[in-house]
């Protein structure tokens, strides 16, 4: 329960994290992954949705504090383990994999960053595939 309890309070701090620095920002890498914002995310979702999409829409899901979006890309109740985001998180994809997850099984799309713990990421499994297309089955946080 401590471990918990230390994991919520620490992804909380990762939640308020915001950018102080903004207009001073370097030009965007060409080679990086796109943010969640750059990913059109329909409701209803357009199967097949790909991992990516899901993982993308269900990050803005938890952004925003839309429930409906969220669930739309993954199951009921998605968030729930995530706690509330007062701010982007400012979390970068980096990538989905099989095996990638350190807290959740099979395919796992990785969202990482740095709070004042150190570095953090947000770990979201998979579920489907590409015919019937991804959701997101659950998410994890851990600190690396």
């Amino acid at each position: 329960m401590r471990a918990r309890r230390r994991d919520m309070l620490a992804a909380l701090a990762v939640a308020t994290l915001v950018v102080s620095a903004s207009g001073c920002a370097a030009e965007p890498d060409a080679g990086a992954t796109p943010s969640a914002s750059a990913v059109e995310c329909p409701e209803p979702p357009v199967d097949p949705v790909g991992a990516e999409q899901a993982t993308s829409c269900v990050y803005e899901g938890w952004t925003r504090g839309d429930e409906a979006l969220a669930a739309a890309y993954g199951r009921s109740g998605i968030l729930k383990d995530l706690p509330l985001a007062m701010a982007d998180p400012e979390l970068t994809l980096a990538g989905c994999a099989e095996g990638s997850g350190e807290k959740v099984d099979g395919l796992a799309c990785i969202w990482k960053g740095t709070n004042s713990d150190g570095p953090v990421s947000v770990e979201m499994a998979m579920t489907r595939n590409e015919t019937e297309g991804f959701r997101v089955s659950a998410t994890a946080i851990v600190h690396n």
